[in-house]
């Protein structure tokens, strides 16, 4: 009986580690497809969606029937999707997109708030200004649905950010891992600002590197550190 948990626990080992391969690999390649001209759609697509799908697949694997670890990993998978629809031509397309990347930030405000539900008003403040500042850019050149859209998506994933930063305590032991999903928060706000840029401003080829680092930096930090809270917390209930 013991040598065959053993071996299960080696096949996870190996789950584990092709997860992390795969995903790594997908990401160095789509990132070196950009040098590489007239590259094809499918393996651009493929090699974009495997990262945020397979950590969604292994933030879920870890989870332990754990709602606040599940949310993340409901999270990650919608953004798996929005990464699919916004590579497909057209405006609908891209409203389906943020559409689908919306569901996961609500996902990530929901984990947040049931982690930590006092409010924190003052540390919304911030996420406010951003808003209206980024409004100010974006709503001329936007119109009808794309319009109303990039409203509702705005103010929600710098809801998802106030809620990261609200769930920062002032002390103790998991205060790190807090900050450094906070941190993954703000990657994502970095994400979405240039994404705005480079379809309804100007495009930019660096841009687009910058887009994609700081969405993979902020899905791994928010996953990687909403994973160690649990088992910290969970070490202590133990």
């Amino acid at each position: 009986m013991q040598q065959g948990f053993s071996k299960s626990s080696q096949m996870i080992s190996y789950f584990y580690r092709f997860l992390l391969i795969t995903g790594l690999l997908s990401a160095f390649i789509h990132l070196a497809l950009f040098f590489i001209p007239q590259s094809t759609w499918l393996i651009v697509t493929i090699t974009k969606v495997i990262p945020c799908l397979f950590l969604s697949i292994w933030v879920f694997s870890q989870s332990r029937y754990k709602l606040l670890v599940q949310l993340v990993a409901f999270a990650l998978f919608f953004n798996t999707i929005g990464d699919f629809l916004l590579e497909l031509p057209g405006d609908f397309y891209f409203i389906l997109g943020i559409v689908a990347n919306l569901i996961g930030h609500i996902f990530y405000i929901i984990s947040f708030t049931l982690e930590h539900p006092e409010l924190k008003i003052k540390r919304y403040i911030p996420a406010l200004i951003y808003f209206v500042l980024i409004m100010f850019f974006f709503i001329p050149v936007t119109n009808g649905a794309m319009r109303i859209a990039i409203i509702v998506y705005a103010f929600i994933i710098v809801t998802m950010a106030w809620r990261s930063g609200a769930a920062i305590r002032a002390e103790g032991p998991e205060r790190k891992d807090e900050q450094l999903r906070f941190i993954g928060a703000l990657f994502f706000i970095i994400c979405d600002t240039f994404i705005a840029i480079n379809v309804f401003i100007s495009y930019s080829f660096v841009f687009q590197l910058i887009i994609m680092v700081s969405y993979w930096i902020g899905q791994v930090l928010i996953a990687r550190s909403t994973l160690r809270l649990h088992v910290k917390n969970e070490k202590k209930g133990n």
